[in-house]
């Protein structure tokens, strides 16, 4: 299993075209050198703070929810309760935003949320639509996705919506205009690539700062940076020790994931 905690900590950007270009650097990864203790301290300019969450038998959220936030409010998902909660920066709950179901206003699967200004975009890969609900009000709309997209995770910048597919689709990242509904396609399915068969489920898939997006294509260990419909691979991992052997590939996957805890491999052979 890989630990991709620099997905969260690599803040650079850079831009070209539709195509990746050849223009990357490498990170490497060795965790036979790996710390029990890491001091992330120079990351923060100013203060680190920490909010504690009103939480109540009413609204209560884990550790691996998702979660995204502005400069006033924090949004948690929580998929025990299929519930969106929202809390303030003090942590004080406010509400609850949007419900579990089919009918209007309602995610019949989660796949994923935004902020944008003041509203919540939420993605219902089942029902093939975006809601949208407003932070200040109750007066929801929805956007129609046709055909649908199947999705790990999707973000917004400026109008575009980019969905992250991770090989649910032929291609690995679809942008979808919310005004006109266009689309554009990005990072092609790849043979290749998916031989390599380096992909786990994370928790996150991409951080969006100002006008530009990281995000990560887990099955070829690639970082990428996104900036109004500018795209090129930034970071490419190389994990030099503790492998997975092929020969553990024929296992089933909870065979690999329990061998791999315990023999403390952190990616595929390649």
């Amino acid at each position: 299993m890989k630990y991709i905690i620099f997905i969260c900590i690599i803040l650079a950007f850079g831009c070209n075209n539709h195509a990746p270009s050849n223009v990357y650097q490498y990170i490497t990864l060795n965790t036979s050198l790996g710390k029990s203790d890491i001091d992330i301290s120079y990351l923060f300019e100013d203060s680190l703070e920490f909010v504690k969450l009103d939480i109540t038998n009413d609204c209560f959220v884990r550790a691996d929810d998702e979660k995204i936030c502005n400069h006033e409010y924090i949004w948690i998902y929580n998929h025990i309760a299929k519930k969106i909660f929202m809390f303030d920066q003090k942590g004080r709950y406010i509400k609850t935003i949007g419900a579990f179901g089919r009918g209007p206003g309602e995610y019949a699967d989660f796949g994923g949320f935004s902020i944008v200004e003041d509203s919540l975009f939420v993605h219902d890969r089942i029902l093939s639509k975006i809601i949208i609900y407003p932070i200040y009000g109750e007066q929801f709309r929805e956007i129609t996705i046709k055909p649908a997209i199947y999705s790990s995770e999707f973000t917004i910048l400026d109008s575009q919506c980019f969905f992250i597919t991770n090989y649910s689709n032929n291609y690995n990242l679809i942008s979808f205009d919310l005004r006109t509904q266009e689309r554009s396609y990005f990072l092609p399915y790849s043979s290749q690539i998916e031989k390599q068969k380096s992909w786990w489920e994370l928790n996150k898939y991409s951080s969006c700062c100002q006008d530009t997006i990281l995000f990560m294509l887990s099955r070829n260990d690639t970082i990428y940076s996104l900036s109004h419909n500018n795209l090129h691979a930034k970071y490419i991992v190389h994990f030099p020790q503790n492998k997975i052997p092929r020969k553990l590939l024929n296992k089933t996957g909870t065979e690999i994931l329990r061998t791999a805890l315990e023999k403390g491999y952190r990616s595929f052979a390649h």
